[in-house]
């Protein structure tokens, strides 16, 4: 009987280990099914080029992702630190500094990759129809970078303090939102490729909507800003999102060499590649 403690306690712990890590999980399936839905729509049209546009895009799509979940990670790692140590407003004003630093860095990060992107995508080996259709997708997707950064910041921050169903269902609608978009835009208005960059731009737009309102009007989670502590928290997020960025960065880079090796053997090939 005296064991009993120990054993509930045990079994509350697994409890919100499952319960953190499904909701995580199905919110990381949420953000690749986003792509997974721009895949099969623009598919329907029967345009080799097309799907083999893409294929160049992404690696530079899931750079910014690796960058994003940096910075995501960063705002759990010390929001969660500060909140475990009962001291609420210092969580308040990590997260307020960690947006702030993610909200410029992407600015710069933006500006670099839409003006680098055709070159970028002529590195990987694109040309013709096949470059000029990646880079019109990555140029608009590009554009919402620093709204991928708060949406995946603000679902750090809401699982940081326990709210992981919100964060959850913010990626999930998301992608429910692209996936009625992407047929209207893409044959309804007939935009074709930038009708899927455009819904990917609008469901990220829902996502950070969704997950923002909850860490600022539900949960409260958002400090004043002090410019002299936010020189000494800058060094802090910097400790803590750059490795982990530049370990999510290997797969993009290793996705951007499969594609130039793929691209000497055409645009077939290279379309191939990205629906694998």
């Amino acid at each position: 009987m005296a064991l009993q403690p120990q054993y509930f306690v045990s079994g509350s712990i697994l409890r919100h280990i499952f319960s953190m890590a499904h909701t995580s999980m199905f919110a990381l399936l949420a953000i690749v099914l986003v792509d997974a839905l721009d895949l099969f729509f623009l598919s329907l049209l029967g345009d080799v080029d097309i799907v083999a546009g893409l294929g160049f895009a992404w690696p530079l799509i899931f750079f910014t992702l690796a960058m994003s979940l940096g910075i995501s990670t960063a705002m759990t790692a010390l929001v969660s630190r500060a909140e475990g140590a009962g001291d609420r407003e210092r969580a308040r004003i990590f997260a307020t500094h960690i947006l702030v630093f993610g909200l410029g860095f992407s600015v710069l990060v933006t500006i670099v990759l839409w003006w680098s992107a055709p070159h970028m995508l002529s590195l990987f080996g694109a040309v013709g129809r096949a470059h000029a259709l990646g880079t019109s997708y990555l140029q608009i997707v590009m554009l919402c970078l620093p709204v991928l950064v708060l949406s995946m910041s603000s679902g750090a921050l809401l699982r940081a303090i326990g709210a992981k169903q919100r964060a959850m269902w913010a990626k999930i609608v998301g992608a429910v939102a692209n996936g009625i978009l992407d047929p209207i835009f893409i044959f309804g208005f007939d935009w074709g490729v930038e009708g899927a960059a455009w819904a990917t731009v609008v469901s990220r737009v829902v996502i950070m909507s969704i997950a923002f309102y909850g860490a600022r009007n539900v949960h409260h989670m958002l400090g004043a800003f002090d410019g002299s502590l936010f020189r000494k928290d800058v060094g802090e997020i910097i400790k803590v999102s750059i490795p982990v960025s530049l370990a999510r960065v290997g797969p993009p880079l290793a996705s951007g060499f499969i594609m130039s090796s793929m691209a000497t053997f055409g645009s077939d090939a290279v379309a191939a590649m990205a629906i694998i």
